[in-house]
C-alpha cells in the first residue's frame, strides 16, 4: 500500500455521505481544500505514531477502518493560522453540523490541548473502541446507526 491514500472512494460510505457536503460546503464558504489522507494502512498508522506525527491512542486510527479523513486548505496547507486563514475553524463549524467529530490533541512538549486541524472522524473518541471490535464489513452499518441516533457512543472508550 502507497505511504498516503487521499482516495475518497476508500472510505466507507455512510461517512463519505456526510463528509462530502461538508467539504463542499467549506469550499462555497470560500476554502478549497485537498483531501490529504482518507484511508491509511496499520503499517503507517504505526509508523506516525513511532514518528511522534500521530497522537493516536488505544489501537489503530480511525482512518485504518476508513472512517476519518484529513483535508488541508489548497492555499496554506498547515500554516492557517499564520496566514490568517480560517480554513479549520471553518472545517470544524461544517463537520459539527453534520454530526461529525473534531479530535483534540495534547503538545507533548508544552502540554497544552489543541484541534487536529485536518482531521474530521465519524464517530466520537468514545466510541472508537467500538469501531475497532467492529468486523470491516459491519462498520458502515454501525456508522449508519450512530449517525441515526440508533447507537450511542456510551462512556469514553467503552466498546
Amino acid at each position: 500500500m502507497p505511504s498516503r491514500l487521499s482516495d475518497p472512494g476508500l472510505l466507507v460510505p455512510a461517512f463519505w455521505e456526510r463528509a462530502e457536503p461538508v467539504l463542499k460546503m467549506v469550499a462555497v464558504r470560500g476554502y478549497p481544500y485537498v483531501i490529504w489522507e482518507t484511508l491509511r494502512s496499520l503499517e503507517r498508522s504505526a509508523r506516525l505514531v513511532q514518528t511522534g506525527k500521530s497522537q493516536v491512542t488505544g489501537g489503530p486510527s480511525m482512518h485504518c477502518y476508513g472512517v476519518a479523513l484529513d483535508a488541508v486548505c489548497k492555499a496554506h496547507r498547515w500554516d492557517c493560522e499564520k496566514h490568517g486563514c480560517a480554513f479549520y475553524s471553518v472545517l470544524h463549524q461544517e463537520a459539527l453540523a453534520a454530526k461529525l467529530t473534531r479530535v483534540r490533541l495534547t503538545n507533548k512538549k508544552t502540554g497544552k490541548k489543541f484541534w487536529d486541524g485536518p482531521h474530521i472522524q465519524a464517530v466520537p473518541v468514545s466510541m472508537q473502541a467500538r469501531v475497532r471490535a467492529t468486523a470491516p464489513e459491519h462498520i458502515n452499518t454501525l456508522v449508519r446507526a450512530y449517525f441515526a441516533g440508533l447507537v450511542g457512543a456510551g462512556p469514553r472508550g467503552a466498546p
